[in-house]
């Protein structure tokens, strides 16, 4: 084995056709790094160009959006009916032509724990979004999620004669959890019991938020899981 390997390093060095391979694959790696360097808008739009242009990443803004609206609810500022009326979803506020609660829902939280996770969550994969995709694909994964699962919610809601709040962003949250799951289904993550591919914990996080949600939660949660399917669907160049 150890000789096979030798002799094979000596013809790639020493030898015309050798060297003619590395010289092959070296030049297709270098066009692929200079098509990336050299033409930034053929992977980033103008909108990750501007939003590049910050002081923080995005996936801060979102959190520090959270963290400012969860102080509002623990402190009651400026009030529990401005609130209610434009950070919840609830069919009283859509039959009141309240539409932009089908987005500010998502960085409402009044549970302390509620509010960790979510955050927890978009620090760990909204980052990752945000550093492989760039900032637009995070900015549309939390808009998609957010407002599809929105309306999935309402509609549930709707149906059942349910008039109860609904905050949080776990719509938003699913849109990432299963575009990052599409996107690196075999990417190893080191947890307390070893490594374990990313697919099998997307998976695993899915199921259980399904399966302890209610009717209305659920009808969300699977918002959301169809924003994120098909926001990698699109960048894949799938039509629908």
């Amino acid at each position: 084995m150890i000789k096979r390997n030798v002799a094979q390093f000596v013809k790639k060095t020493l030898t015309r056709e050798g060297r003619a391979e590395i010289y092959a694959d070296a030049k297709l790696n270098f066009n692929k790094i200079q098509s990336i360097y050299q033409n930034p808008r053929r992977n980033f739009s103008e909108l990750d160009n501007y939003l590049r242009k910050l002081r923080r990443p995005l996936y801060f803004y979102i959190m520090a959006a959270n963290v400012g609206v969860f102080l509002a609810w623990q402190l009651r500022f400026p009030g529990e009916d401005f609130l209610f009326n434009h950070f919840a979803l609830s069919t009283m506020n859509i039959d009141h032509y309240r539409y932009h609660t089908l987005l500010t829902y998502s960085f409402s939280h009044i549970q302390l724990f509620h509010f960790l996770f979510d955050t927890a969550t978009i620090y760990f994969l909204g980052r990752m979004v945000e550093n492989y995709f760039g900032s637009r694909a995070l900015l549309t994964l939390w808009l998609a999620g957010a407002v599809t699962a929105g309306v999935f919610t309402n509609s549930a809601n709707a149906e059942v004669g349910n008039y109860a709040p609904t905050m949080g962003g776990w719509g938003a949250i699913h849109a990432i959890l299963a575009f990052c799951t599409l996107s690196f289904p075999h990417q190893k993550v080191n947890l307390f019991f070893g490594p374990t591919k990313f697919w099998v914990i997307g998976v695993a996080l899915m199921s259980i938020s399904l399966i302890g949600s209610s009717r209305s939660a659920a009808a969300g949660e699977i918002g959301g899981l169809l924003a994120g399917a098909g926001y990698f669907m699109h960048r894949r160049g799938w039509r629908f």
